[in-house]
């Protein structure tokens, strides 16, 4: 059997290993080295736009040179070579091969790659990207996806149609003082002015409202009210309520004092008492009013003026609440 060619013995080692890199990880070419299959996953190319399918990388290791029969035993099975011939063509293959780089010549092998070597003299191995050895990825190609270039969409609103249903007369406003409104409600005015008055009067000196009848007394003058005083049925509670410790304090020569506050039960007064005579007023309960409130106050002053002195003074630092009582 006539042995082939050199060029046409490189043909069949491209071919050989374009098919044994389908089905192989690693297809060594002794004296040469192996060139290795690693998965790659799909990805984009930058700058392009393009995007390329999951395929088999090819990377080149000069190392591995020791021959591990599978290339040469396939070679030899496909093509009617005894082994020992098949790895004599290889061997002459290598070293035209090695020659070839050694003259920085680049080696190409159809469907595989191209080898070279670079400025260091080092071997080089680049792939034939336009194959893919990934079995999964068979009939699968790179392409192209440029942007799209959209013109901005205008959006489209329908007109609303307005009924034309004719001018809406002005509404008047009138700028008149308002004097009616007012007349009616001065007579709640006053009897709220009333009400506060009288509640902030002393006990026995407020007015009912038969005072405020503006006509002379006559026959009905005789259904009028009058509020008696209350002095004496105040001064005989404060005698009642006031403890027996307490004697020395006399409502009766007292005719000024200082109201603390009016309390419901006997128990919050008291607590009111001890409170201000622990800051040192000489509190006392003074009566119980009508409504059944027990007054309490802060002591009895000699006269006015010092009455009005002592009373600030509480105002400003203790009960803004307390006022004035004259009996």
């Amino acid at each position: 059997m006539n042995l082939p060619s050199k060029a046409a013995f490189k043909v069949l080692v491209s071919k050989e290993m374009h098919l044994l890199l389908q089905v192989h990880e690693c297809v060594i070419v002794p004296g040469l080295g192996g060139i290795i299959g690693n998965y790659a996953p799909a990805h984009q190319n930058k700058g392009d736009f393009s995007f390329a399918p999951a395929n088999k990388q090819l990377i080149f290791n000069r190392n591995l040179v020791k021959n591990d029969g599978l290339l040469i035993a396939k070679m030899s099975e496909r093509n009617g070579f005894s082994y020992d011939e098949t790895r004599i063509l290889l061997d002459a293959f290598v070293l035209d091969t090695l020659a070839a780089l050694n003259n920085f010549e680049n080696v190409t092998l159809p469907n595989v790659g191209t080898f070279y070597l670079d400025t260091h003299k080092n071997l080089r191995f680049t792939q034939d990207l336009k194959v893919n050895y990934l079995p999964s990825s068979y009939g699968l190609f790179s392409f192209t996806a440029a942007p799209i270039n959209r013109a901005p969409i205008v959006e489209r609103r329908e007109e609303t149609v307005l009924e034309n249903r004719g001018l809406v007369p002005p509404v008047k406003v009138s700028n008149r003082f308002p004097l009616k409104r007012v007349l009616q409600t001065l007579p709640l005015l006053a009897l709220a002015a009333f009400m506060a008055i009288n509640v902030s009067l002393p006990v026995g000196q407020g007015l009912s409202l038969a005072d405020l009848n503006p006509f002379p007394a006559g026959p009905m003058a005789k259904g009028k009210m009058h509020v008696a005083s209350t002095k004496p049925h105040s001064f005989r509670k404060a005698l009642e309520i006031t403890d027996n410790n307490t004697a020395s304090f006399s409502a009766e020569s007292a005719r000024i004092f200082i109201v603390a506050g009016c309390f419901a039960t006997r128990t919050n007064a008291d607590g009111m008492v001890n409170h201000l005579s622990d800051k040192g007023f000489d509190a006392k309960i003074l009566d119980q009013t009508p409504a059944g409130l027990y007054r309490v106050v802060y002591g009895n002053y000699p006269d006015i003026a010092s009455a009005n002195e002592e009373m600030n003074a509480i105002k400003r630092g203790m009960n803004e609440e307390a006022w004035l009582l004259v009996l």
